[in-house]
């Protein structure tokens, strides 16, 4: 039993000791994983800030334990996606960094880089910059794919994105506003890639070689660039603002061509295919294809060239043909004379082509009204020639265009034709014989009389002026009409018939009287005759005029006799300063009042005197002699 005893005591030591030893160690282990975490296999300290690590990754899920952990270096481990990132933030405490290495189509880089140099650039790698959490500036230098490099602009704006696109020998970079291109540019990548580029807003081409209608449909289709260059065609170069270009020397293979490049300049107006390499009908079929362009070209007309900028064309040597004249001739833009052979073409071939083109004149002989006369010619006179097809001679005065004087007298053609020429002809000075009564007088007449006698025989006269004066036709009202024709009088001398005031409205057709004898009519009114600035000498006696006042507005009149017209009232010859001689008597005034109205004027030889209209010496003046030079035969 004592055995027994001492075995049970023994145990039960054994026992105590093995329950202290254990509860030691689960004390031990208590405090050791306190302040210690095993993850995959390793032991960390609960309060550690800094974790790197190699290898493998540390199970995410046992890092939530590390409760004091800043950041988390897995650039040395293998096989860290983004996956797992994701649950190692999950499972670390807020704010904790995890810098890792992100796999890129171009090479492993750290995800918490602020600069990236990727010389290439895909869709998957786009996806996965979003790792980058502080990136700023990416280098794609080199990358061509601008479509994902654009997208990813457009994804992270944050970030700063730069690549290059080689133009010519220039490099134009993403964050370029301004290019200078040399070289030879391919126009078609850069049209490509030109959204890649958004802050591009001018590029200079003037040193560069660039194709001119490549670089005009480049220029069309981007209107939001200002755009320097020049057009270059051959070997030539030209401003593509230019209004007229020279494009001699270019060595143009067809007229497509040449249009092609013309419609490259926006604000041309004319250009020069002289030696330009088209022959005479291409350069045509150029000019008829841009009809708003002044193409200066070879024209080949009757068998000759010239320039479509002649001033004058002469076919006095060469066939000449009406149509060909009437198709090319409006191809001359500064044709002004065309030299025809004489009597080349009938005046039915020439009219249409003088009315076509007006402001050229064509010098050639014709037979005009049985005279061969130069279309040069300025003064000719067909008189006695029967003009019998008025339309006919009418249709060919055109072909005299600088006629300026043309004298047809007896042609027997009436006033009222003669109207017709003078309105269809205004430049053309037309001269013919127009009948005053019994008389007859020429149209460019400068004095005209119709020399009549008084009305009245004399005792004291002979039997020949007494038969003369019986015989005298006289003129009545609308006798006279015609002299509104004759607008180069200076002396006109109607004295001694029975004309009205209507027949004085004749005289506002006849500025340049100075001379003016209406003597012996049958007057009232002179009110026609203020018009009449040039009048120094008239003759007014021997009629019924009450009002003088239409002569005061006269200045230059020097010779007045109003003998003889019932006048009563003075007071408007007051204001005929300029006048020299008035003869006013046998007038209805008194003595007194004729005395003081020569008293009024001094310097006027006045003679209110006189018992006949034309005594005392009116008829011995210097001007008298003059004035009847004018109606000498």
């Amino acid at each position: 039993m004592e055995a027994e005893r001492k075995r049970n005591k023994g145990l039960r030591r054994k026992f105590i000791i093995l329950a202290a030893a254990a509860a030691l160690l689960i004390a031990g282990a208590a405090v050791f994983f306190g302040l210690y975490s095993i993850i995959g296999g390793k032991v960390y300290k609960r309060s550690t800030e800094i974790l790197t690590a190699e290898g493998s990754p540390p199970p995410a899920e046992k890092l939530g334990s590390l409760t004091e952990l800043r950041l988390l270096d897995l650039r040395g481990c293998e096989g860290v996606d983004y996956e797992y990132v994701q649950a190692a933030e999950a499972a670390l405490p807020e704010g904790c960094e995890i810098v890792w290495s992100v796999q890129l189509g171009c090479g492993s880089f750290d995800s918490d880089s602020t600069e990236l140099t990727l010389p290439s650039v895909s869709a998957e790698d786009v996806d996965k910059l979003t790792y980058f959490k502080g990136l700023l500036f990416v280098d794609a230098s080199g990358c061509s794919d601008y479509k994902t490099l654009f997208a990813a602009q457009t994804s992270y704006p944050e970030v700063e994105f730069y690549y290059t696109l080689t133009v010519g020998s220039a490099v134009l970079g993403s964050f370029d506003s301004a290019l200078v291109v040399g070289g030879t540019p391919n126009l078609e990548q850069l049209q490509a890639a030109l959204f890649a580029f958004p802050l591009l807003s001018e590029i200079d081409f003037t040193e560069a070689e660039v194709d001119a209608l490549e670089i005009t449909a480049f220029a069309d289709s981007n209107p939001q660039l200002e755009l320097n260059y020049l057009l270059q065609i051959g070997e030539l170069f030209f401003d593509p603002q230019a209004e007229q270009i020279n494009l001699s020397g270019a060595n143009l293979k067809s007229a497509e061509e040449a249009v092609s490049f013309l419609n490259c300049f926006s604000n041309l107006k004319g250009c020069n295919l002289l030696d330009s390499g088209l022959t005479p009908s291409q350069a045509e079929q150029v000019a008829l294809s841009c009809p708003n362009l002044t193409v200066r070209r070879q024209i080949e007309l009757c068998g000759l060239l010239f320039d479509s900028e002649s001033q004058s064309v002469d076919l006095r040597g060469a066939e000449v043909k009406s149509d060909e004249l009437e198709e090319k001739l409006g191809s001359f833009s500064n044709l002004e004379t065309l030299y025809l052979p004489d009597a080349a073409l009938t005046y039915e071939e020439l009219l249409p082509i003088i009315i076509a083109h007006p402001q050229v004149f064509i010098a050639v002989k014709l037979n005009f009204c049985g005279q061969e006369v130069s279309s040069e010619t300025a003064e000719l006179d067909i008189s006695g020639y029967a003009v019998e097809d008025f339309d006919g001679f009418y249709a060919q005065l055109q072909a005299f265009p600088r006629l300026e004087r043309l004298v047809m007298c007896g042609c027997g053609l009436e006033n009222e034709r003669m109207e017709q020429l003078m309105e269809g002809y205004p430049e053309t000075r037309f001269v013919w014989t127009v009948s005053i009564g019994p008389h007859e007088v020429r149209t460019d007449a400068i004095g005209f009389s119709t020399k009549n006698p008084t009305k009245y025989t004399s005792d004291k006269a002979t039997d020949e002026y007494n038969e003369l004066v019986k015989k005298t036709v006289r003129l009545y009202e609308g006798d006279i009409e015609a002299l509104k024709y004759c607008t180069d009088l200076v002396a006109l001398d109607l004295g001694h018939n029975y004309l009205t005031n209507a027949d004085l409205e004749v005289l506002k057709y006849l500025p340049k009287l100075q001379i003016l004898i209406l003597a012996d009519n049958k007057i009232t009114d002179i009110s026609a005759l203020a018009s009449l600035h040039e009048l120094v000498y008239v003759e007014l006696f021997m009629n019924r005029i009450p009002d003088v006042s239409p002569l005061t507005g006269l200045e230059k009149l020097l010779d007045v006799n109003i003998c003889n017209i019932g006048l009563s009232d003075l007071t408007p010859l007051y204001e005929l300063k300029s006048v020299e001689r008035l003869f006013y008597a046998m007038n209805e005034f008194s003595r007194a009042e004729g005395k003081a109205l020569a008293d009024a004027l001094p310097s006027c030889e006045c003679n209110y005197t006189t018992t006949d209209e034309t005594g005392d010496g009116w008829r011995e003046h210097p001007r008298y002699f003059w004035m009847r030079e004018f109606f000498k035969d």
